[in-house]
């Protein structure tokens, strides 16, 4: 029974990462034929992020923080999304400060924006990152992995 239910849970977080791999992964794929606005930067600087790793050391790395605003049928809006799902991040702080000197106060952007929401919206649309793929793969792996584990929990109670 333990068997079983571990592969329930495994393959419901399996499959709910999928579904949200699959709506991220259209969504940017629609950005790249959404409507086009002005945007202005009006925020932008570096946030550091870090996360504890195995063996008591830490992951760093430094986020493009770029808050931008644009007009769409005369209404204001504000937004930070470059692309969906993932964080504008790099590994060093100079790729960073780099990207936060391209993207200084007062530059004018491209916003693209959902027509349907025009408060859905992003600066790189269409590009699916190569993180989404491997997240894909890791979330079918462990899908498939909870879904062998529930059919082995039923084969073994069968035969007991």
């Amino acid at each position: 029974m333990r068997r079983i239910l571990l592969g329930l849970v495994a393959a419901a977080m399996g499959g709910a990462i999928l579904v949200w791999c699959w709506n991220t992964t259209s969504r940017i794929k629609a950005s790249a034929s959404w409507p086009a606005a002005d945007g202005e930067v009006v925020r932008s600087g570096v946030v550091l992020d870090s996360s504890r790793i195995r063996g008591g050391g830490y992951n760093v790395t430094y986020r493009a923080d770029i808050h931008y605003r644009y007009v769409v049928n005369s209404r204001p809006y504000e937004s930070n999304v470059f692309i969906f799902g993932v964080p504008h991040s790099f590994a060093t702080r100079a790729e960073a400060d780099a990207e936060v000197a391209r993207l200084a106060v007062g530059r004018h952007v491209e916003v693209r924006y959902d027509p349907s929401d025009p408060a859905t919206s992003c600066l790189q649309p269409g590009q699916v990152p190569e993180t989404m793929k491997i997240l894909v793969w890791m979330a079918g792996a462990f899908t498939l992995a909870g879904v062998i584990s529930i059919l082995s929990g039923i084969l073994s109670r069968r035969r007991a």
